[in-house]
């Protein structure tokens, strides 16, 4: 049945939400034609009531029913918009005053203030305990620190894993659901123009010589070509890694009945999300589900990393199975598993140099030994026993001991374990020896 156009315009009138919109469109041809091509000013004037007054009313152009749905749709999420990149040169003495100025927070009003608080008390997404060990060890999500208001719908939501690494997530101001992650687009300051759809992102590439540069990512109206571009990871997809995390077995059942386990979320698989939540059950469903995919040697190297020992067990029995005494094998280049192990632990401490930082606190100068400890701790747990020179390794963790051992108790724990457990297999190894010795 055609509908006349003027109909159209008048059941068109009373609708108030863009979802309407979009579901009138799927009805028949002529509403999509319509819709999509000569209904701009009925999509403007719902834009404006998702936004509310004061946001619709600092744009710049004249909306008409030929640019009324594009530019509506830019105004209500701009991170639709393909960004545009530009970089300026910024000059060596201008770096610390641009980061300082960058750094301050912005202001926020008691109700965003309260949003932070209940994102955090909710556990809403990963937090800043959750280290990506597959990525150099950075941190995959940073603490909730602001959220700012884009306009009545909608707020940026900024998480930071240090004072220069900010991300963002966009999110419905009605009820904090995901709209979009941007880790995608990595790290920076994040701004919100002062034009209506335009958010923008900055970030510092620094230069050994001569003036670094401001690398510029710009989110608004492309009039020229009016280009969008979709997430690689769905939000929807994005909440199912962050449920599997707190636990959620259903949204591993959904995720693994989809087909949909085996996408990267802030560089991190599913199983990873899982391990680093800490529950068992889920790494159990994950590896017999899919084993070919989870149950890797990479996998363990990371349940080791993230110091849940109890899943790094059962990965470890199920991998041994294949290949047996595997972490006393080759692993990355190195004889064994606790060789790489002690090779990270000892480059970090060379970085280092066995030197406290008091400005920043002896937690944040020592807590990033606090992983390759624990890796060191959980393989001996595990039976690991190929290494080189335990010597020297006992050495480097007594001249860490004694520099700390009244400031860290975490760290001070795992030293002891490893240098007891070191010396109780030096002294297996020589009675071995003497063994061999005494039948020869």
């Amino acid at each position: 049945m055609l509908i006349p156009i003027d109909l159209l315009h008048l059941i068109c009138s009373h609708l108030d939400s863009v979802h309407q919109l979009a579901m009138l469109c799927k009805v028949n041809k002529t509403t999509s034609t319509y819709l999509l091509h000569h209904a701009g000013r009925q999509w403007a004037r719902i834009g404006k009531l998702v936004c509310g007054e004061e946001y619709w009313a600092r744009k710049d152009e004249e909306i008409n029913d030929e640019n009324g749905r594009y530019l509506t749709m830019v105004y209500i999420c701009p991170w639709i918009s393909e960004p545009i990149q530009s970089s300026v040169p910024l000059p060596r003495e201008e770096l610390t005053p641009f980061i300082r100025k960058k750094s301050l927070h912005i202001k926020m009003t008691n109700a965003e203030s309260d949003v932070v608080e209940l994102l955090q008390r909710s556990n809403w997404a990963p937090g800043e305990d959750f280290i990506n060990q597959t990525d150099g060890g950075g941190k995959s999500y940073g603490k909730i620190q602001q959220a700012v208001k884009l306009h009545d719908a909608v707020l940026m939501i900024i998480h930071s894993t240090s004072m220069s690494h900010k991300f963002v997530y966009f999110v419905s101001a009605k009820d904090f659901r995901l709209l979009r992650d941007m880790h995608e687009y990595g790290d920076g300051y994040w701004d919100i123009s002062s034009m209506p759809g335009s958010i923008h992102k900055e970030r510092i590439a620094v230069t050994l010589e001569g003036p670094h540069t401001i690398e510029k990512l710009f989110f608004g109206p492309r009039h020229h070509d009016r280009k969008t571009t979709k997430s690689k990871n769905d939000s929807l997809i994005v909440k199912k890694y962050w449920a599997t995390y707190k636990g959620d077995t259903d949204a591993v059942k959904e995720l693994l009945s989809l087909g949909q386990f085996k996408h990267n979320i802030h560089h991190m698989s599913l199983l990873q999300h899982a391990i680093q939540g800490g529950c068992i059950s889920i790494v159990e469903m994950l590896v017999q589900a899919e084993p070919a995919f989870f149950l890797t040697n990479d996998s363990l190297w990371h349940a080791l990393q993230c110091n849940r020992l109890e899943i790094a067990s059962l990965l470890h029995s199920n991998l041994e199975k294949k290949t047996p005494l595997l972490i006393n094998q080759e692993f990355r280049g190195e004889k064994s598993w606790l060789e790489y192990a002690c090779k990270e632990l000892i480059e970090k401490l060379k970085a280092r140099k066995f030197t406290l930082i008091p400005s920043l606190g002896n937690k944040f100068a020592y807590e990033e030994f606090i992983t390759p400890l624990d890796t060191i701790t959980n393989l001996i747990f595990l039976g690991a026993y190929n290494l080189e020179d335990q010597t020297e390794l006992i050495k480097i963790l007594d001249e860490i001991l004694k520099d700390i051992q009244h400031v860290h108790p975490c760290i001070q724990r795992n030293i002891q374990i490893c240098t007891e457990q070191l010396h109780a297999q030096n002294r297996s190894n020589r009675c071995a020896s003497a063994a061999d010795c005494r039948s020869a």
